[in-house]
């Protein structure tokens, strides 16, 4: 898959976990726009939009992939006894309803119809929540758990999605 971004987007939390290539357009970059740890803003990215499902997956629902190449609903909430921060590195939002060991498509794009875990508010951050698969208006902020945001409500029930980086709640 290519993902043409025309802001900024921070994609270093996909590191290690799909194989990924970025060309950068220098000639296109608004520089405006770009962060002032970082040089360019405008990027083609290369990477897996299509993976096997680690479980029933529903559209909408925020995802990670495993160190075996599987979809599974990520998480802001980590299970006791074990390093389960990769469970909430968000690689996209499944496209359609499927089924264990299925196909499943993940989008990236700037829009998405997430599933939801209370209200949203129009033009507020939107988080991962500690409901698997699922995105809240409310930060985590219960010890043991992972601050991500995941892009700004853009209705009720529609998110522009900007990706950013887990910060754990100790």
């Amino acid at each position: 898959m290519r993902l043409d971004i025309k802001r900024y987007v921070d994609l270093t939390f996909l590191k290690g976990f799909v194989d990924l290539t970025v060309d950068i357009d220098h000639d296109a970059c608004d520089i405006s726009q770009t962060p002032k740890s970082h040089s360019q803003s405008d990027a083609t990215v290369s990477a897996p939009s299509k993976c096997r499902a680690g479980e029933d997956l529903k559209r909408g629902e925020a995802v990670y992939i495993d160190p075996m190449d599987r979809a599974f609903k990520a998480s802001a909430k980590q299970n006791c006894g074990g390093d389960d921060s990769y469970k909430s590195q968000v690689v996209g939002f499944v496209k359609d309803d499927t089924t264990l060991g299925s196909e499943v498509t993940l989008v990236r794009t700037d829009t998405i119809f997430p599933q939801i875990d209370g209200p949203l508010i129009v033009g507020k951050c939107i988080y991962l929540s500690i409901v698997p698969g699922k995105v809240s208006s409310k930060m985590p902020t219960e010890p043991g758990t992972f601050r991500l945001k995941l892009g700004v409500a853009r209705k009720s029930d529609e998110i522009a999605v900007n990706i950013g980086e887990p910060i754990f709640n100790s």
